[in-house]
């Protein structure tokens, strides 16, 4: 029988990649707060002091399990080279230039919220560190600025993991994946939250649970096989 067969070919072929072995990892952010604080910069209305209170998570999420399981997805962004023409008599041809597009630097991250919503409360802290939108607003200034105080960029590693062999899933650790296991990654360094997103409330579609659509941006990026 040849051994070009569709079956054989088929049956030959290995397997298949999957989109939804992964995990992302979170760590070196700052760390929490333990106590709710507020704010008293906004003004007296009918003798009563108005205070924003920031309601404080229960812990920190940077360095847990529990927010990898609740990311949606992930697409990674991809830096190319920029090109330019060159023309002659006619003919034209791209050639690269010293330059390159998708240096927005930023990757989405859309986390489904768990029931008391304390990750939400750890994502509205965690942009606090860059930007709070109370009153006026403040901005910290110093981010992606390597020695400056104000600096509270993390770490994120978005890892997949391979599905042959004699791996299975729970060998797909989060905390102690090997080499063997992760057949890519992606490290993203200086990264920190500036958008967390607005959810969702409406009154149908109560099987929907509630999800927001953050954003992130980064300085350093190694992507897979990067030199």
């Amino acid at each position: 029988m040849a051994s070009n067969l569709p079956l054989s070919l088929l049956l030959s072929s290995g397997s298949d990649a999957f989109t939804n072995l992964f995990d992302v990892k979170l760590t070196g952010f700052p760390s929490y707060i333990t106590t709710p604080t507020t704010d008293a910069r906004f003004s007296t209305v009918g003798g009563t002091t108005n205070k924003v209170t920031y309601l404080a998570p229960t812990k920190n999420y940077s360095t847990d399990q529990s927010l990898s399981l609740r990311i949606d997805g992930f697409t990674p962004p991809e830096i190319t080279p920029l090109t330019y023409d060159v023309h002659y008599k006619g003919v034209s041809m791209p050639r690269l230039a010293p330059a390159f597009s998708g240096q927005e630097r930023t990757f989405e991250l859309k986390i489904r919220l768990d029931g008391n919503w304390d990750i939400y409360n750890w994502l509205l802290w965690l942009k606090r560190q860059v930007v709070d939108p109370s009153a006026d607003g403040n901005i910290t200034f110093g981010q992606l600025t390597t020695g400056n105080s104000n600096s509270t960029g993390g770490k994120v590693s978005v890892v997949a993991y391979q599905a042959q062999g004699s791996s299975d899933l729970s060998s797909f650790d989060y905390a102690t994946a090997t080499g063997t296991d992760i057949v890519a990654q992606w490290d993203f360094t200086d990264v920190f939250c500036t958008e967390v997103g607005i959810p969702v409330l409406k009154r149908t579609g109560g099987n929907i649970p509630v999800s927001v659509t953050t954003r992130w941006l980064f300085g350093g990026f190694a992507p897979p096989q990067a030199k």
